[in-house]
């Protein structure tokens, strides 16, 4: 934090400066002289407070002025963060110069919290900055956007997804599914269990009982055999 500000009088010769209202000029030299001024001239925004400085001033008198001020290039203003960076501030305190103050003046540009602020503060400092990505990978994007499932326990009117059913016509054709089915829903809601998926939990049933040979049918379904079909005699077997 400095306890003294510099202001150089050539900035009376200074077309654009020239060119402010007075309540703009004022402004400018109140910011200039505050003492929460970063070495990199960024500050905390305080249109109320600026106020008070003069019994003749209002809140939307100064964002007036700091609206003129940013429109002449002097300040870059984000009220997202509540940051204010005065533009001219390196140049007008010699930054570049001092070794010492460049290096305060690198610490305090990676304090700046508006992206912005930051990246225009960067480029005069002759810092890298790299802009932070906003696109996120599918495979971390995916578990953050789904929607997690709590354990429940199994509906008693439980019905197999119509792609459990094309996996079980290719993977275990000869389990009888209305029997295993009506099997897996008694066995579960009798038990209590609870579970995030049943159809995953339905699919190994079926493996089990295709590998242990158990309540096995003769011969698969036809392979045109409707699956609405099949979700009925299911649905009539176990209701």
């Amino acid at each position: 934090m400095r306890k003294e500000t510099r202001l150089r009088s050539s900035i009376w010769t200074d077309s654009k400066f020239i060119q402010m209202s007075a309540g703009t000029q004022r402004l400018y030299w109140l910011l200039h002289a505050q003492a929460d001024v970063s070495l990199c001239g960024v500050l905390s925004l305080g249109l109320t407070r600026w106020a008070a400085l003069a019994g003749d001033t209002s809140p939307k008198q100064i964002e007036q002025a700091l609206a003129s001020l940013e429109q002449f290039g002097s300040v870059q203003t984000d009220k997202h963060t509540g940051e204010v960076w005065l533009c001219d501030f390196i140049e007008t305190h010699q930054i570049l110069r001092s070794p010492k103050l460049f290096a305060a003046a690198k610490l305090a540009c990676e304090t700046i919290i508006s992206k912005t602020i930051r990246k225009s503060v960067s480029v005069l400092l002759g810092l890298p900055y790299e802009e932070e990505s906003e696109e996120v990978d599918e495979e971390i994007q995916e578990p953050l956007t789904k929607k997690r499932v709590r354990p429940h326990r199994i509906p008693e009117d439980f019905t197999p997804t119509d792609r459990s059913l094309e996996w079980a016509r290719d993977n275990v054709p000869l389990v009888d599914l209305k029997s295993e089915t009506q099997r897996f829903v008694n066995y579960y809601v009798h038990k209590g269990s609870t579970g995030v998926d049943w159809n995953r939990a339905w699919q190994n049933w079926m493996l089990k009982a295709s590998s242990s040979g158990y309540n096995s049918r003769p011969a698969p379904y036809s392979t045109t055999t409707k699956r609405s079909n099949l979700i009925s005699d299911i649905l009539e077997d176990i209701s």
